[in-house]
Formats: C-alpha cells, sequence, structure tokens
C-alpha cells in the first residue's frame, strides 16, 4: 500500500521541515514490531536542490530508503514529472509497504495548487495522499487551511493537524482551537490531531548541521543529559506521528481519533534502530 504524507503550512517557518525529517526518522528509525505492529514500510522522499531532508548530514539512500527525488510543482509540467515518478511506486506498493514524505516548498506551495487545482486533486488521489498541516498560533495558519479545504475538499478530507509547539504552550493555539475547521475536522470529521514538542534551545543549534535525526543522537557528540533530552523529544515526536498509520488504514476515525497517545503500542526497551532491508533499490527514475 502507498501513502503519500503531504506537508504544509500558511507561511515558511513554520516547521515544516523538521515535521518532515522527524517523519522520516520514525519510519526508517523508530520502527518496530512493538511500536506499530506491522511491518517496516519503504521509504521515499522528495527534497528540493538545498537537500533539507537528504543532503549532507541527512538521510541517504540505501536499505529502506528506496528513493529521493526533487519535484517542482509552479507549472504543469512539473506536477507530471511528479506524477510519473510516483506512478513507479504506486505498482511497487501492490506488494509492498511504501511511504512517501513530502515537505512542500513554502514559497511555491499558493502557486502549485493555486494554478493546478484540478491536476493537483487527481495526482494527489492517484498516490493516496494525506495532509499534515503544520500549525502555528497565526490565525493566518487557519485560513489558509480553511483555503486548502475549499479548493480542495476530497483530499483534506483527512489528515492530521500538528500543532507546532515551537509557537507555544498548546494552550495559546486558541485560533486552531476555537475554529470551525477544527470543530468539523476533528470533532465531527476524520481528522487526528498531535502536539509536535519543542526541543530546548540548547540542541536546536543541531537541526541545521544535521538533517538527520539519527545522526545528531548517535554522532553530535552530545553529552549525557541532552543525548536523553534529546532521545525523549524524539520518541514524543514518533508517538504523536504515529497517528498517521491509524489514519491512513481506516477511512472512519469517530473512535479512534479520539484514543489518546498512551493508548498506542509502546516499545519494550530503546528505541531500536530498525533492521536494515537487505534489498538495496535503484531509485525509480
Amino acid at each position: 500500500m502507498l501513502k503519500t504524507f503531504i506537508i504544509d503550512s500558511e507561511s515558511g517557518g513554520a516547521g515544516k521541515d523538521v515535521v518532515a525529517r522527524t517523519l522520516a526518522d520514525l519510519y526508517l528509525y523508530g520502527w518496530s514490531e512493538d511500536y506499530l505492529p506491522m511491518p517496516a514500510p519503504n521509504v521515499v522522499v522528495f527534497d528540493d536542490e538545498r537537500g533539507r531532508i537528504s543532503g549532507p548530514g541527512g538521510y541517504q539512500l540505501g536499505g529502506r530508503l528506496i528513493g529521493v527525488h526533487t519535484a517542482c510543482l509552479e507549472s504543469a509540467a512539473g506536477w507530471s514529472r511528479f506524477g510519473d515518478i510516483l506512478e513507479g511506486y504506486i505498482h511497487l506498493a501492490k506488494d509492498e509497504e511504501i511511504r512517501v514524505i513530502f515537505p512542500l516548498p513554502s514559497q511555491a506551495s499558493h502557486r502549485a495548487f493555486g494554478d493546478h487545482l484540478a491536476l493537483a486533486s487527481d495526482i494527489l488521489a492517484a498516490s493516496n495522499a494525506l495532509p499534515l498541516w503544520v500549525l502555528t498560533t497565526a490565525s493566518a495558519s487557519v485560513e489558509a487551511l480553511r483555503s486548502r479545504i475549499r479548493d480542495m475538499p476530497s483530499i483534506f478530507a483527512q489528515g492530521l493537524a500538528v500543532k507546532n509547539l515551537i509557537f507555544g504552550h498548546p494552550d495559546q493555539f486558541i485560533n486552531w482551537d476555537r475554529s470551525a475547521e477544527r470543530a468539523s475536522l476533528v470533532e465531527m470529521g476524520e481528522w487526528g490531531e498531535m502536539e509536535f514538542p519543542e526541543l530546548c534551545g540548547d540542541l536546536k543549534q543541531f537541526l541545521p548541521r544535521y538533517k538527520s535525526l539519527d545522526v545528531i543522537e548517535r554522532y553530535g557528540q552530545l553529552s549525557l543529559g541532552h543525548r536523553m533530552v534529546f532521545s525523549c523529544w524524539r520518541r514524543a515526536a514518533w508517538e504523536g506521528l504515529a497517528l498517521l498509520e491509524i489514519l491512513g488504514n481506516c477511512r472512519s476515525l469517530l473512535v479512534h481519533r479520539r484514543l489518546p497517545l498512551c493508548a498506542l503500542p509502546k516499545r519494550r526497551s530503546g528505541y531500536g534502530t530498525a533492521a536494515q532491508d537487505s534489498r538495496i533499490h535503484e531509485p525509480v527514475p
């Protein structure tokens, strides 16, 4: 089965890159049978020329990371190429689990959807797309999501709202908590919701330097205290993002979406790097 995670927000600086990197980290390193009871999927990442996920110090092609691609969605030709790449993985996903991770470039997201809505909707529907909307405390964050829902109602019928706590305490997301969108999507609809934890100030310096969270924890020369803090932050982020597997596996969340995170299966010990698949796939052309 193929699931395509489109990570979106109203503007740059909302935290899409960190959410995308943490999502890749969950599927590549945080997976275990105790944590989410299913075979570990293969992963495909869409990056940009700057290498926000797969650049130096980032996630490298090989093992279960079977594809790293770039995509520019500001034209019909760009959407066509994106669809052609996904087609290869759609065929592979008939026999195995594949997760595609694509953080939308902030400056291009409006043009990507605004000018090519019909084409975008068709391609995203064919690739079983699930949006992750990264929320800030600003009203513009909710307004932009409202616009997406209006333009692509079928794609945004199910997704995950991510409160990025770098912007404040959970209680400070008043614009979202009191919005009609939250009431219709989370309370009455098929959206999940998570709080993406804030990383303490001393450790934030490592995020621009290393793209892979596993590299930070293993080779970032962290002190014992910092390593423990980083490991706890990493696991907390994994637990919230693990809701995506509930979202992708059942069409109605009227019961499941209210499960507390503590109700999800937990690992028995450590964060356990998942065993690497011995197959190394060439990226789909």
